[in-house]
């Protein structure tokens, strides 16, 4: 498989006011982009929106990126998530709707802060 090398943006996920997905945003930001001589892009990545995202809604995001882009330049499709099943899903639905490779983030553990009394 060929390493992705070169500029890979990460993409904002574009939304309408009611929260529906920007289609047409979408498609100008990366049609932008790709213009300006990218080598690829990177959506659902940390600056994705992705944790404010259902997996119904991060599948729409991906497929569409996937559309809009149309083999121009290699999609590379964010899968982090707290669930290694939903992980897991959500790259299998990457692959299968032709990103180029999908990439999962660990997820931090959060702890809860505590003062002891000395």
């Amino acid at each position: 498989m060929k390493k992705f090398s070169g500029i890979i943006p990460p993409v904002s996920s574009t939304f309408h006011r009611d929260g529906t997905l920007d289609k047409k945003a979408m498609r100008e930001v990366a049609d932008f982009l790709i213009n300006k001589g990218v080598d690829g892009l990177f959506y659902l990545g940390t600056g994705g929106e992705f944790s404010q995202m259902n997996t119904a809604q991060r599948m729409a995001l991906a497929e569409e990126a996937v559309t809009i882009v149309d083999g121009r330049v290699p999609v590379l499709i964010g899968v982090g998530s707290p669930s290694t099943d939903e992980a897991v899903k959500l790259a299998q639905h990457a692959q299968a709707y032709g990103a180029r490779r999908w990439y999962r983030r660990h997820q931090p553990l959060l702890l809860e802060s505590r003062t002891t009394k000395s």
